[in-house]
């Protein structure tokens, strides 16, 4: 054939103008930067520079072994320099930072295929929706290759293996490689066998070309395969086991997909309280931006187009997560302050008594008979060891060369009746080893003992004690004996205050409550003051003195209740030692206009706010935390009523209660009587994320 025939038959179709190779310009396709960005807007279908939509090619060239084993050369990343001059390694994320925006996966959610017409001799394109499973697989196995990951020790790897077992990639994560393991595999007898392997490798080199719908079937037929052969050797039970595996597996996948916002939710909360992973300051930092990295890399790839806006939301809940996670160990470390521990030490525990009362009537009687065993035993065992010390005293006198013509008195016998005198000169001849005088109440019935209390002996007895032993009790003992400790604290704190004479505890509850405001104090710098008023109170001005001194949370009720028994969030209940008028959560009436014949209307712990008291350097470390979480026990601030008080109210405070006494005295020193606004924290349980939510259970309501 001539040239001038073959140049004939190539002549381009009508109205198709072909570009000469030297006028040909390559352009690639249009890359969006920020997917976040309002300006920019992308097709649903990938276009070139031109503006003529692209086709994913039907091909797919598999890499030979040797050329997967190719590690690529790390490029080292600059060392960072912190405002204080001081040189550091970048963390993984800032690595990871650098040129994200332009990594991107090869999932295409429309395959393209072609099919041609005998008849006309025409080739028809279509296109079709591939599966969101097999995209997801392939995004998850993309993006773990296509970055370099910190070593094992880090943690990361850990923490994406547990992010890809929720979320249904994986069915079961497997246990890192131990040297043992390793050991039992089978090793190369020869070198030259390995090069015999490896001139076959370069003999059997060929590029594959193949649908990507074919290769994904092929892959996942010789997978069922190799899980069928596995499951022949097993038991049933063996079996049962991997069939409930991939059914969870399946059902966490169809999770995600339908409802990606909770599934984050319940992820950054209940399941990683559940898997320990909460309790790592690491591990709530680096969780949330391992995520971020992933749903951003999968939104800017438009690998789930018709879950966009789903994707986002649950972006947003990663976001969130990145910042509120590591303010749990903040929250929970800060509060309760030391004015709300000072208010605990002042006023007592009003949740642990409430843990060490039984409530059941046979309980009380069981640990009172074990009780009073106890003490039994204990005084056998003194009474024992008094006897056993007057025998060796005995054997000391009988052993003694003057033993016949000493006898030994005791001071205290009231059947003697000595003399005011022969008592003195018989305390002074009283005289230990060391040639110091024993009081009459340390006679030898009353040596201490081994399992007793230390004593002060030696050189440098100390000897305070027994001078005011016996002494008459002082005047206002509840404060100069017991609770010194206590008011010393509270006057370290608060300055000489009368806050002991004037409130006592009210309303004890138990609940989980999210903060919704947080005051500063008006004196702290950046409050506004408040003017004082006259006539007023003791309580009052007590009162008011707290709030000029401190700031003070808002919290409200968590609405969110968990309806399982092992939710994190369960319905508010009120301790034993709360004192007040409060509403039954159990029933739904409503709380509004409802007044007592006080003008005080009950307290609502499902409705009503409440403030909490705490230091000026709490208010600044609490700044973020608004709308977060805490479950613990909260204590109502009320005045004392000293008309129905007794007049050895104080004293009767003082006084240890007996906490298993059905009958004990409930709450603090003092009669409750009007409720203030005020309240602080007893204990904190747990603290949560302002996105919380309970995990799903099989037999929940």
């Amino acid at each position: 054939m001539s040239l001038e025939a073959t140049s004939a038959e190539l002549e381009p179709p009508a109205g198709v103008k072909i570009i000469p190779f030297k006028d040909f310009k390559p352009k690639g396709i249009i890359v969006k930067i920020d997917p976040d960005s309002p300006d920019a807007e992308e097709p649903e279908v990938e276009v070139d520079a031109e503006g003529i939509p692209t086709v994913a090619l039907p091909v797919k060239h598999e890499l030979t072994e040797a050329e997967q084993s190719k590690k690529k050369k790390r490029k080292k990343t600059a060392a960072l320099v912190t405002v204080n001059g001081v040189v550091r390694r970048p963390t993984w994320f800032e690595e990871w930072e650098e040129g994200e925006s332009f990594r991107r996966t090869t999932v295409n959610p429309y395959v393209a295929f072609s099919f041609l017409s005998l008849s006309f001799n025409i080739i028809y394109w279509h296109t079709r929706v591939t599966s969101k499973v097999d995209r997801f697989h392939q995004a998850a196995q993309e993006f773990k290759s296509g970055r370099s990951w910190p070593p094992s020790s880090n943690g990361l790897l850990g923490l994406w293996d547990a992010f890809r077992l929720y979320v249904g990639i994986i069915g079961s994560i497997q246990p890192p490689p131990s040297k043992k393991r390793f050991a039992h595999q089978p090793q190369p007898d020869d070198e030259d066998d390995d090069d015999l392997g490896e001139d076959m490798n370069m003999v059997d080199q060929k590029v594959v070309v193949m649908d990507p719908e074919t290769a994904q079937a092929k892959r996942r037929a010789d997978e069922e395969i190799a899980i069928e052969e596995r499951r022949q050797n097993l038991s049933e039970e063996a079996n049962a086991r991997i069939v409930k595996r991939h059914e969870l597996k399946d059902a966490r996948m169809d999770f995600f997909l339908n409802d990606p916002e909770m599934a984050m939710m319940i992820f950054f909360s209940a399941h990683f309280r559940d898997r320990g992973l909460m309790w790592e300051k690491v591990r709530c930092r680096d969780g949330p931006i391992l995520v971020q990295f992933f749903l951003e890399y999968v939104l800017r790839s438009r690998v789930f187009p018709e879950l966009e806006k789903e994707m986002k939301k649950a972006l947003d809940v990663v976001k969130k997560a990145r910042k509120e996670l590591p303010l749990t160990y903040v929250l929970g470390g800060i509060l309760p302050d030391s004015l709300n521990d000072r208010f605990v030490s002042l006023f007592g525990s009003m949740s642990q008594k409430a843990v060490w009362g039984p409530e059941d009537a046979e309980n009380l009687a069981r640990f009172r008979d074990e009780q009073s065993k106890i003490e039994e035993e204990k005084k056998h065992r003194e009474e024992e060891a008094r006897e056993e010390e007057k025998k060796r005293f005995a054997e000391f006198i009988a052993s003694n060369p003057g033993g016949d013509t000493v006898q030994t008195i005791d001071p205290d016998d009231p059947s003697l009746n000595l003399p005011e005198e022969m008592q003195k000169d018989a305390i002074a001849d009283n005289a230990d080893v060391n040639g110091v005088e024993v009081a009459p109440t340390v006679g030898w019935g009353t040596t201490p003992t081994w399992g007793d209390a230390t004593v002060a002996t030696g050189w440098e007895a100390n000897t305070a004690a027994a001078d005011t032993w016996g002494d008459p009790m002082a005047e206002d003992s509840t404060w100069s004996d017991n609770n010194n400790g206590m008011r010393d604290s509270l006057v370290q704190l608060l300055g000489p205050t009368v806050l002991p004479h004037t409130h006592t505890t009210g309303i004890v509850e138990s609940s989980t409550r999210k903060i919704v405001e947080i005051v500063s104090p008006p004196t702290s710098g950046f409050g506004r003051g408040k003017k004082a008023k006259k006539g007023r109170s003791t309580a009052e001005v007590v009162e008011e003195d707290l709030e000029q001194r401190f700031g003070y949370i808002v919290l409200a009720p968590w609405t969110k209740i968990g309806n399982h028994s092992n939710s994190d969030i369960t319905a508010p209940k009120f301790l034993p030692d709360s004192r007040g008028l409060v509403m039954d959560t159990q029933t739904k009436a409503s709380t509004e206009n409802m007044e007592t014949d006080t003008g005080v209307a009950p307290h609502d712990p499902t409705k009503d706010l409440i403030r909490i008291l705490v230091t000026a350097d709490a208010v600044k470390q609490l700044a973020e935390t608004i709308g977060m979480g805490m479950s613990a026990s909260w204590v109502q601030l009320v005045r004392r009523d000293h008309t129905n008080e007794s007049e050895d109210e104080d004293i009767k405070g003082s006084e240890e209660p007996d906490v298993l006494d059905k009958n004990r005295r409930l709450g603090a020193t003092g009669v409750n009587g009007t409720p203030t606004k005020w309240w602080y924290m007893e204990q904190q349980v747990a603290t949560f994320a302002s996105f919380h939510a309970d995990r799903q259970y099989d037999d929940q309501d």
